[in-house]
Formats: structure tokens, C-alpha cells, sequence
């Protein structure tokens, strides 16, 4: 082992829900939080983005202008999937990190719903 290298473990539950009471805790279960509502967010955003392309494309009378629309939509419609895939990979995680905590209603939830009906 290197000189200088510190390896710190925490107890999972303390690192998921548990709060300190300061302005500035911030913990796992937050973060789920934030990042579905993010995810919510930028999807929604993603829908009204796309329509509104297609609708100007379908509005559009001469065959150059829709297809600049079109081009145009394609790319900023690419660019904002991006976003919203780095946010899914990002709550994808924390869901699963979540899963393994004890004592957080999550993995209740899945439980729940991976149950036969």
C-alpha cells in the first residue's frame, strides 16, 4: 500500500439519510430527489422542443426552409438527448446505490414492485 493514501468507509445508512441539521447537508436521498425532478424537467422540455420543430417544419412552404427546420431540430433535439441521457445514467446510479441501503424506503419500494401480481 502507498504511503499517503487514506481509504475512508462510512456506514451506508449515515451516508444515505441521515442529516446533520447545517444549511449545507446534502445527502444521497436529496439527490434522488433533484435528479428525477431534473430528469422530469428536461424530458418535458425535450417534448415541447421536438413538437415545436415539427410543427414549424410542417408550417413551412418552400422544401429548403423545411429542411433547414428539420436539420436544426435534429441538432439541438441530439444535443438536449444528450443532457437528458447524463441525467438518466446519473439517477440510475443513485437508484442503485440507494437499493443497497439500509433502512431507506427505496429498496422497499422495488420489493413492492417486483413482486408477482
Amino acid at each position: 500500500m502507498k504511503t499517503g493514501m487514506r481509504i475512508r468507509t462510512r456506514d451506508r445508512t449515515t451516508n444515505c439519510t441521515n442529516k446533520k441539521g447545517g444549511l449545507g447537508d446534502w445527502n444521497l436521498s436529496d439527490e434522488r430527489q433533484f435528479m428525477e425532478n431534473l430528469l422530469c424537467q428536461r424530458f418535458n422540455f425535450f417534448l415541447v422542443l421536438f413538437s415545436l420543430f415539427l410543427t414549424a417544419a410542417f408550417s413551412s412552404q418552400s422544401h429548403i426552409g423545411r429542411g433547414a427546420i428539420l436539420v436544426a431540430g435534429s441538432i439541438l433535439s441530439f444535443m438536449l438527448w444528450l443532457t437528458i441521457y447524463r441525467a438518466h445514467v446519473k439517477f440510475e446510479w443513485i437508484k442503485k446505490h440507494l437499493k443497497s441501503c439500509t433502512g431507506h424506503p427505496v429498496p422497499v419500494q422495488f420489493c413492492l414492485a417486483d413482486r408477482p401480481k
